[in-house]
């Protein structure tokens, strides 16, 4: 069974349920989550978090959003290689099997 302090018991419990907008964000950022550190980002800019805090995360958050930009457009690739390349290799144009190779 926990005690509470007399400060913990005389705050409302809504107050105490409150996340700190600058631990979500650095939760956010540590955890590489590109959702949960779009969302926390303008919380913290709102509760007055530090410039340079904010300045780091939201270069976090654009670095997430590229890596997963560059990995679909790496994913489609990929599709669309084995795509090519099973239906080079049902055809008889070697020519065409040759390029869906390279």
């Amino acid at each position: 069974v926990e005690e509470q302090t007399v400060e913990e018991s005389a705050r409302p419990p809504q107050e105490a349920e409150k996340p700190d907008p600058a631990a979500e964000l650095l939760a956010a950022q540590a955890a590489g989550d590109a959702t949960a550190l779009a969302a926390a980002i303008p919380k913290a800019d709102a509760a007055g978090v530090d410039a340079d805090v904010l300045a780091a995360a939201k270069k976090t958050l654009f670095k997430l959003q590229k890596e997963k930009r560059d990995k679909s457009k790496l994913e489609r690739a990929k599709s669309q290689a084995a795509s090519e390349l099973a239906a080079a290799a049902q055809g008889d144009n070697a020519e065409e099997l040759r390029k869906a190779i390279q």
